[in-house]
């Protein structure tokens, strides 16, 4: 029997927990005899990694890095790390395609810093998922700023900007302002929610894995903190720096000077 959660329709003997996340986490985990097939918002892995129902399942099979600890936040990274790289596996003809793209990119050259922007002002998304206040959007090219001078000490290599950003306006004016580092693909601007339901591959379901793979392979990100496509991209590799950029940081990095600074920066190694 196959389990859908996130579906329109609850199938005899299968449960549907929708977007409002009606169903509970240990229903999920208990149904009998079923696939499942995961695509929901609901925080499951968040559950899974800070019950103590699952404590020793985990520790058993190497989720927990320092048993004495039981850190949650350390569990849950190495969670969707397995999930990511281990049980989501993309076609080889896919990860040829990012290949072939990083070596147009020349990508072995450049020091990499991934700057990932969810806005959510998309066609049919606008107003449902504001991930952004606008003035926010600058704290990226603040971050890409700083970043690249941290990174001017410890590299020779020549710096760039791999941007991934569903506002084009976004996406253009970074260029815009800094046509020496920003690089972005030839890809148009989608989301993937419009391509999940269907077999057949589309441009956008395609661009939008070369973009996610790309970034997981800079070195270094600053992203969207609510945005489960830059974390999805960090979570590849565990020691990747990255810094998370989070609505509202702007008024609270704003000086009456007309110039900012950095009051706390979320940086995760």
């Amino acid at each position: 029997m196959l389990l859908d959660v996130n579906v329109a329709l609850t199938l005899k003997g299968s449960i549907n927990s929708g977007l409002s996340c009606r169903i509970l986490p240990q229903k999920l985990v208990t149904a009998p005899n079923v696939n499942i097939i995961l695509r929901t918002t609901c925080k499951f892995v968040d559950y899974f990694t800070s019950s103590g129902m699952y404590s020793e399942f985990l520790n058993k099979h190497g989720f927990v890095i320092n048993p004495k600890l039981r850190d949650g936040n350390d569990i849950r990274k190495m969670v969707l790390h397995f999930i990511y790289t281990r049980i989501i596996q993309t076609k080889p003809d896919i990860l040829s395609i990012v290949e072939e793209e990083k070596e147009k990119m020349h990508w072995r050259d450049y020091y990499w810093i991934g700057i990932q922007i969810r806005t959510g002002h998309m066609p049919g998304d606008e107003g449902l998922n504001t991930f952004m206040l606008k003035d926010d959007v600058e704290m990226f090219n603040f971050y890409g700023e700083q970043q690249t001078e941290l990174a001017k000490t410890k590299t020779d290599k020549p710096i760039r900007w791999f941007i991934a950003a569903d506002n084009q306006d976004v996406r253009s004016n970074l260029k815009k302002r800094h046509p020496e580092y920003v690089v972005t693909t030839t890809c148009q601007i989608s989301h993937s929610f419009r391509d999940v339901n269907t077999d057949k591959r589309s441009e956008g379901m395609i661009c939008t894995l070369l973009d996610n793979y790309l970034l997981s392979n800079t070195n270094e990100l600053i992203i969207t903190s609510r945005s489960t496509y830059g974390i999805l991209a960090s979570y590849r590799d565990l020691t990747m720096k990255k810094i998370l950029v989070n609505r509202g940081d702007w008024r609270k990095r704003e000086q009456p000077s007309g110039y900012f600074v950095c009051l706390r920066i979320t940086v995760f190694l």
